[in-house]
């Protein structure tokens, strides 16, 4: 996929695995844990979640577009951190926004702080699916956009998420992201979808009120390689011989 941003999925080479054991202890024994811990342990699920579906798909996760695999990815995270008491939400953004490109991601709080967390969100950014040659007008009404990173016009904006897979939700961030597929919109004019936006206080409410459900359960997914565990219950599912 060239991408139209210079972008490439991170990939750890070495991941300290003890470290990410502990960072989740201290999580399930409600520990303070600091922002560098945070990262790392966001940077190494966002790795995983790629990486077992880079398999799946017979795939280098360099090459992996990711396309049509939000679902499965949403499904990954959502039953990983379900094994700690944190606020997890899985979010499907046609679920807030009619007509739009569907997309499914997942919002967690840590330490008081909203991350969003979304390692396919990079598949919206293929050079030719974001021209401007893919809108489809019929008497000056939009039938079909380019992909939403078409809309997005800044590229630090969104450098960290298409890289890593993940942010912090601030406001600037969830009006970015929900705009790109806001901006997807079918039935409206061009010209009236180009200026209009939503605060990203809108957003975050809507993300943060989903009652969406994955759409694997954790039965599926370890059926099919997929399945992401906290570092303790994998070390107790390990046979030795």
């Amino acid at each position: 996929m060239n991408g139209i941003f210079e972008v490439k999925p991170n990939i750890i080479e070495n991941i300290d695995y003890e470290l990410i054991e502990s960072i989740e202890q201290k999580i399930k024994d409600k520990l303070e844990i600091n922002d560098n811990e945070i990262y790392y342990l966001l940077v190494y699920i966002c790795y995983k979640v790629r990486e077992k579906l880079s398999i799946k798909k017979q795939k280098e996760l360099s090459q992996n577009n990711f396309e049509n695999q939000c679902d499965t990815a949403q499904s990954m995270i959502y039953h990983y951190f379900e094994n700690f008491d944190l606020t997890n939400i899985a979010v499907n953004i046609h679920e807030i926004i009619d007509e739009i490109t569907g997309h499914s991601f997942n919002v967690i709080q840590i330490n008081g702080k909203n991350y969003l967390i979304d390692p396919t969100y990079i598949q919206f950014f293929d050079e030719k699916k974001c021209d401007e040659s893919n809108f489809i007008f019929k008497d000056r009404i939009i039938l079909k956009t380019p992909h939403p990173g078409h809309f997005v016009q800044d590229t630090k904006s969104v450098e960290n998420l298409l890289k890593y897979g993940f942010v912090p939700l601030d406001e600037d961030i969830a009006r970015i992201y929900g705009d790109s597929f806001y901006k997807t919109k079918t039935g409206v004019e061009k010209e009236k979808i180009e200026t209009e936006t939503m605060p990203g206080t809108i957003y975050i409410k809507a993300f943060l009120k989903s009652k969406s459900i994955p759409s694997k359960t954790e039965e599926e997914l370890e059926k099919d390689g997929l399945l992401l565990k906290p570092i303790k219950q994998n070390k107790k599912n390990t046979k030795t011989v």
